[in-house]
């Protein structure tokens, strides 16, 4: 599958601001998805690349990723920078800099879904000295092939500044969609693992392959978060059938044990 496909998908959700109309692409777009990428492109609708209780991370900024776009297009940085200050988004400056590239392409590839899997992991395991090199090199190969349209989706992804509004509850209003599996036994699965992308593969094998997930050391579970409420006459109206218990000072935590190796995830995993 090639990443413009995804790209596709992208521009139809930010044309509409309907959550129906963009459950219904997803669902769509769910169907057509390889199994072998479904986990890692439901991922980036979500518009991350790696789960954030994963230790995986790109380690890539702002400033890198001007750097990159800088040398595959004989722009000056700063020229950059005014053009992502003057849209007001990272990734339509870079689309405008991509557009007026001034260096020949030099890489023939075409941007397919595993190959950004294997060149984000790639990226990911690099660290200490040196890394910013290898990482600018990768990142270049990338960008020099991507479009311009492709270059601004990707700048959003690498910064985790999507914008599609593909919200966690309108994908898995897709996933339920798709799959005809009822909306509660989709989120039932989603509580359990805290994986999208997992959820995604499994709902296409069906509901009886979904009901076998269940909570693995090593995965947190997704912490439940206190809403605000105005007070608390208010509190009590909304909530039918209020529970209360004594809260203690300090910090939440998931601790996972599996022999002899202990992680800790904080309430932010």
């Amino acid at each position: 599958m090639l990443y413009k496909e995804l790209v596709e998908v992208y521009e139809k959700l930010t044309s509409t601001s309907s959550k129906l109309e963009k459950r219904d692409i997803l669902s769509d777009f769910f169907l057509v998805v390889p199994d072998d990428v479904l986990p890692f492109v439901t991922g980036l609708l979500a518009g991350y690349v790696f789960p954030k209780w994963t230790e995986k991370e790109l380690g890539i900024g702002p400033k890198l990723l001007l750097k990159v776009i800088s040398k595959i297009t004989g722009i000056a940085e700063k020229k950059i920078e005014e053009y992502v200050y003057s849209s007001g988004d990272f990734g339509e400056g870079i689309e405008k800099a991509i557009e007026q590239k001034k260096q020949q392409t030099f890489f023939d590839i075409k941007i397919d879904i595993i190959y950004l899997m294997d060149l984000f992991e790639k990226v990911s395991a690099y660290g200490g000295k040196g890394s910013q090199d290898k990482k600018i090199k990768y990142l270049s190969e990338l960008f020099s092939a991507a479009s311009p349209v492709e270059a601004r989706y990707l700048s959003r992804t690498i910064l985790e500044q999507m914008r599609t509004g593909a919200a966690e509850g309108i994908i898995l209003d897709a996933i339920s969609k798709f799959s005809e599996i009822p909306r509660k036994e989709v989120e039932k699965a989603y509580l359990l693992t805290n994986d999208l992308g997992l959820i995604a593969l499994y709902s296409k094998k069906g509901a009886d392959e979904l009901s076998k997930l269940t909570v693995t050391v090593g995965r947190p579970l997704k912490p439940m978060l206190a809403q605000i409420a105005g007070s608390i006459e208010s509190a009590l109206k909304d909530i039918e059938e209020p529970e209360m218990e004594v809260k203690y000072d300090g910090a939440r935590i998931q601790v996972h044990k599996s022999g002899a190796k202990i992680k800790i995830f904080s309430r932010r995993l």
